[in-house]
């Protein structure tokens, strides 16, 4: 169980894993911009799968931005494990 308490700051980038593997998110809750929703860097899973040059097609192909995933009861997020992803802030 995750909880982001009101005034938490954005958590460090890390992942979950650095095998192949899956991580998947249920919200029991709203998570929208206000609370804090989880941001990926799509295509950071090939720094440890394929290298840097995978990781860098990878990103340049996404636009190189951040993708944040707000999320309400009912919703999943699955991503690779390995994927560079943080907790946003908390400003409620």
């Amino acid at each position: 169980l995750l909880v982001t308490d009101p005034g938490a700051v954005p958590q460090i980038w890390h992942r979950d894993n650095r095998q192949p593997g899956l991580t998947v998110l249920v919200p029991l809750t709203d998570v929208d911009d206000e609370v804090g929703p989880t941001q990926l860097l799509p295509g950071t899973h090939h720094l440890v799968a394929g290298g840097a040059i995978q990781a860098t097609a990878a990103l340049q192909r996404s636009g190189g931005s951040a993708a944040a995933a707000p999320l309400t009861p009912g919703d999943l997020l699955i991503y690779d494990a390995r994927v560079l992803h943080r907790g946003l802030g908390n400003s409620s």
